[in-house]
């Protein structure tokens, strides 16, 4: 992409591409003020090829791959990732209906070659677990889909959507591509369990099937209540030990 941007920039001003130089987000000749920003370059190379597309590859070295690494079509490197994750909720126990308030992430995704994009992916895996923990299920009955459109089957909306904050933990993974690692799956994978657990501690109920609808938390706090009453009534039997001679 440089290349292109280059040679762009080299045949607006006139000069050879060797003649350019990069300083920031200008390019200019080198040893003179005539120079362009970087909106300006872009618009040069745009002119007769349209949409700027580059491709290119990467693989793990040679001698890590073949291994039995649980990557499958994502890659065949041991370059695995941590994260830890927070949600904060409120559940309305009259209606069952859990809305989560905040949510905190920390993830280590290697080296981020772009944080803006990987802060995004990481907040976009919270969204897809959120949509797992809350409301997506897919149930049948007679063998026909319960629920077969968007109307039916609900993922989270911006409506849904609580603040994301998002922390970065940069490592370097010496079989990623410089150093970096995924960053998405591993904030899905932590939202569900965090989500439960905030389920708990705000109102006593382990759940242990999801999604989190209204319905199944309700369900399961009136058996809790159910339960409460029935310890109540039932008291242990009492008996007298026979007296020791």
């Amino acid at each position: 992409m440089k290349q292109i941007l280059v040679a762009a920039a080299a045949k607006r001003l006139e000069v050879t591409p060797e003649e350019i130089e990069w300083d920031g987000e200008r390019c200019g000749v080198v040893g003179t003020d005539r120079a362009l920003d970087f909106a300006q370059v872009v618009d040069a190379a745009l002119v007769d090829t349209g949409t700027l597309t580059v491709k290119g590859a990467w693989s793990t070295p040679p001698e890590t791959q073949g291994g039995k690494f649980r990557g499958a079509a994502v890659g065949t490197s041991a370059g695995f990732s941590y994260a830890a994750q927070v949600v904060e909720v409120a559940v309305d126990e009259d209606t069952g209906v859990v809305i989560v308030k905040q949510v905190w992430v920390a993830h280590d995704c290697g080296l981020a070659i772009n944080p803006l994009a990987c802060e995004g992916q990481v907040q976009g895996a919270v969204w897809m677990g959120m949509g797992q923990a809350l409301s997506e299920e897919t149930q049948y009955h007679e063998g026909l889909s319960m629920r077969p459109n968007m109307l039916d089957y609900r993922i989270p909306t911006i409506a849904e959507s609580p603040p994301i904050n998002v922390k970065l933990i940069e490592s370097h993974d010496p079989l990623g591509p410089f150093g970096a690692k995924e960053a998405s799956e591993g904030a899905l994978h932590g939202f569900p369990p965090a989500l439960t657990n905030a389920i708990f501690d705000a109102i006593g109920i382990r759940l242990t099937e999801l999604p989190a609808t209204p319905d199944r938390v309700l369900e399961a706090i009136h058996a809790k209540k159910r339960e409460e009453r029935l310890r109540s009534r039932v008291r242990p039997a009492t008996t007298a030990s026979p007296e020791r001679k």
